[in-house]
């Protein structure tokens, strides 16, 4: 009798943990000014960035926050500003660039490497928010 109570407990154990749903793996994710700010410490490596996406015609760059964008957007920020550290400029193959736009101007988290672009004060590039650059590997859930 006591087998079989031993082994009826054991089953129902069993049955609990296989209709447990699976849990995502939890992530620390950054913020575009985190990176921008400590370069020497992220460049060359993958890391997951949280921010406000702006991906089109327009701007490819993840902003620490709307408002940052807003004010770069709105305001007379040369180049030089500060205002550019809130964002980081993205690039992405065809895939994930067809997912970004779907996702455009929305909270979202994304994984890639960290590399930098250097481009030359008179240079002009209509979509680089930063020479700061994430090489988008991955859309996730922002959470």
């Amino acid at each position: 009798m006591i087998a079989v109570r031993i082994t009826l407990a054991g089953l129902i154990s069993a049955s609990a943990l296989s209709c447990a749903t699976p849990r995502e793996p939890h992530y620390h994710a950054l913020n575009p000014t985190e990176i921008t700010q400590n370069i020497g410490q992220y460049r060359g490596k993958r890391v997951i960035i949280k921010g406000y996406l702006r991906y089109g015609d327009d701007a490819r760059g993840l902003w620490t926050s709307q408002r940052a964008y807003l004010r770069a957007r709105d305001g007379d920020a040369g180049r030089s500003s500060s205002i550019w550290n809130n964002c980081i400029t993205l690039n992405a193959g065809a895939q994930i660039v067809a997912r970004l736009r779907t996702i455009n101007a929305r909270r979202v988290a994304l994984a890639g490497v960290v590399s930098v672009e250097h481009h030359q004060e008179d240079e002009i590039f209509s979509f680089s928010c930063n020479d700061v650059v994430l090489e988008v590997s991955a859309v996730l859930d922002p959470r």
